[in-house]
């Protein structure tokens, strides 16, 4: 009786440690920023990362998608204090604010913290998780039937003048077979 009970945790083990050796997790990271906005130029970003081998080598053996975030430093140029906003779209023509904000064209992915009046503000790996909005909208860009690993990056304030630089970059943390 004892040999029995002996081989079926062996053999329970055997299976936990096979399921936990066939996946890993990787870190991708894309940097988009660099770039001035303002309310007449907006900054925007052709993100691919189909030009990321760590997605490409990856891309069909994702299991799920396990954290996205915006980390880098957001530099306010004006006198009041914004939010920066990050939308994304298919769409790499959009121009306006309005466009932009025009949720059958864009979506609002990302809400930084407050950033002072001519200060900056560093978001790290905590805060860029915690303000993320819409994460979904990001993960069926990367995993699923209509997934190409491509969009654009759309950075406006949420004030009616906004002034900014955003250093920045895109981390998403995946799961994936071996």
């Amino acid at each position: 009786m004892r040999t029995i009970t002996y081989m079926s945790l062996v053999l329970l083990l055997a299976v936990f440690l096979v399921g936990c050796l066939t996946t890993g997790q990787i870190k991708v990271k894309d940097h988009f920023g660099g770039g001035v906005t303002h309310n007449s130029d907006i900054y925007s970003y052709d993100l691919d990362l189909n030009t990321n081998t760590d997605y490409t080598d990856n891309k069909d053996k994702i299991k799920t998608v396990d954290g996205v975030a915006v980390v880098g430093v957001v530099k306010n140029h004006l006198q009041t204090e914004l939010q920066a906003e990050i939308y994304i779209s298919d769409d790499p023509s959009l121009e306006t604010v309005e466009d932009i904000t025009d949720p059958k064209q864009a979506t609002l992915v990302f809400v930084s913290p407050t950033v002072p009046g001519n200060d900056s503000l560093v978001i790290d790996w905590a805060d860029g998780l915690v303000h993320m909005v819409n994460e979904q909208a990001v993960i069926d860009q990367l995993i699923g039937p209509t997934a190409d690993g491509m969009f654009t990056i759309y950075a406006i304030g949420n004030t009616d003048n906004f002034n900014f630089t955003y250093k920045a970059d895109v981390v998403v943390v995946l799961t994936v077979e071996l």
